[in-house]
């Protein structure tokens, strides 16, 4: 683009050009209209309708949604403020439908929320996480937080011992264990005796198994293992797995 040319002294030389990045922001409405099919069953005494496109939630698509997200969790507005920020474009909402989709409709929030840390752990083959205390319902606890520089994403616990983080970093699949080198090699480096290491040694080994099935295997081969050393057992199998 060419600029003013006044201001410039008269034997001004042209050199080129100069690239330089401006930034703007465009907040407006997408409104869009869902012709969906009705079908009337005679015989059921029932009408049936034709689901929503994938993200829709009754008038609210997936761009609202998240946008009401950010500004009350992220930007934390007020819920009426929020509302007003949306009229502001032409979002036909009132008040209490913010409040009620926020509050009285977890379901929709849990799930996004879900979605987004799943595929979050699935970006990356490392994960980096951090810890902060926290208190839920008047019961102390702790908050791990997984982030990466697409997302971050908050989880509540009674605790971080190393199976809650596994829980984390799993996305709270169920727990899995399994005996082979790299569960004795982790037991080592973590100070374990030789002969707590030789005990773990006489369990099945290179099978994984869920957590019930271990604790059996647990009681059945080591029944005397006293609930100080059974964590380590617990940590390196569940690493390993």
């Amino acid at each position: 683009m060419q600029g003013d040319r006044d201001p410039w002294p008269p034997d001004a030389v042209f050199k080129g050009y100069e690239d330089g990045v401006g930034q703007d922001v465009s907040f407006h409405t997408d409104t869009v209209l869902c012709h969906r099919e009705t079908f009337d069953s005679p015989s059921q005494h029932r009408t049936s309708l034709a689901a929503l496109p994938q993200g829709y939630r009754g008038p609210w698509g997936p761009g609202l949604q998240s946008l009401a997200l950010v500004f009350d969790c992220g930007a934390q507005l007020s819920e009426p403020k929020g509302a007003e920020l949306l009229r502001s474009v032409g979002v036909q909402i009132a008040d209490g439908q913010v409040s009620h989709r926020l509050s009285k409709d977890p379901a929709a929030c849990h799930g996004a929320q879900a979605a987004l840390y799943h595929a979050g752990l699935a970006s990356s083959p490392w994960q980096p996480l951090e810890d902060t205390s926290t208190r839920g319902n008047g019961q102390n606890g702790d908050c791990p937080i997984g982030c990466k520089p697409r997302y971050t994403a908050y989880c509540t616990t009674a605790a971080t011992d190393r199976l809650t983080i596994i829980d984390v970093l799993t996305h709270h699949r169920p727990r899995r264990f399994l005996v082979h080198a790299e569960a004795l090699g982790f037991m080592e480096a973590c100070g374990v005796s030789a002969v707590r290491r030789r005990q773990v040694e006489h369990l099945p080994a290179g099978t994984i198994m869920d957590e019930a099935p271990m604790a059996t295997v647990l009681e059945e081969h080591l029944p005397g293992v006293g609930p100080q050393h059974r964590p380590w057992r617990l940590d390196a199998t569940a690493v390993a797995a």
